[in-house]
Formats: C-alpha cells, sequence, structure tokens
C-alpha cells in the first residue's frame, strides 16, 4: 500500500486484464502486507483480481525473491514515518524481489521476469505474448 512503483503496476495490469483474459489469463497479485492492508490495497487502485498475503514472506523465500531492505534506506524510511518490519510485521526489514511468473495449466513457470531494480516490473504485452504461446 505505501509503495508507489507496486500500485501503478496493479492499475497497470489492470488495464491490461481484458487482453490477459483474451490470451488465457488471470491475475494474482501476493503482497508481504497482512490481508486487510492487501484488501485496502485491491480497494485503493480498483483492481478485481485477487491481492494474497504472504506475511512472513514464505511464499516468496520458496522462491528465493527475500532481500533484505538495505539500512540507508530503511533509517530514510523510518525517518519519513514508515518502519518496514514493524509494518509487516517482521523481525526484520525485508521484502520480496519485483517478480512476474506466467504459470502453465500443469504448475510450470514459463515466465519469469525477476528485476532487483523495484522500478521495473514484466510489461502486460510480454505477459499477454507469453500466454497466446501457450494458449
Amino acid at each position: 500500500s505505501w509503495c508507489p512503483f507496486c500500485n501503478a503496476y496493479l492499475r497497470k495490469l489492470q488495464k491490461n486484464m481484458t487482453r490477459i483474459k483474451a490470451a488465457g489469463g488471470s491475475v494474482v497479485a501476493i503482497s508481504v502486507e497482512n490481508p486487510d492492508n492487501s484488501l485496502a490495497v485491491s480497494k485503493k487502485n480498483e483492481i478485481d483480481y485477487p491481492v494474497l498475503s504472504d506475511p512472513g514472506l514464505s511464499v516468496a523465500r520458496s522462491f528465493g525473491i527475500v532481500y533484505d531492505f538495505p539500512k540507508d534506506a530503511d533509517e530514510k524510511y523510518k525517518a519519513n514515518g514508515l518502519d518496514i518490519a514493524k509494518y509487516n510485521r517482521m523481525d526484520k526489514p525485508q521484502l520480496p524481489l519485483s517478480a512476474t511468473y506466467v504459470v502453465n495449466k500443469q504448475g510450470e513457470i514459463v515466465y519469469a521476469f525477476l528485476e532487483p531494480d523495484y522500478k521495473k516490473r514484466a510489461e502486460p504485452d510480454a505477459i499477454i505474448e507469453t500466454l497466446s504461446k501457450i494458449k
């Protein structure tokens, strides 16, 4: 809910939902935030796909995409009133990488976008192209 890049990406996916569905896909977002905050994110961004909660980052850990939030950035956020560890009810400030997966009907990942730069996200066109190939 606090990340403008995450929120913008959720809205971008929503704008492309007709094309994603036409290509045979559906979207599920997963957030480290608690269920109430995940629901608030859905409402705030007017999205109609599920935003699930991954408290403690157990799902993200299983994908190997958890990182320690840099100490200098954590201090800046705290100075501006956001303690990420406390907000996410965790012992230390950790977040998942920005990741997008396309999973086929057999449960296999056929497309993965992993990016350490939180400003970069998978383009909907790449997702739709992948979906069209596996349809």
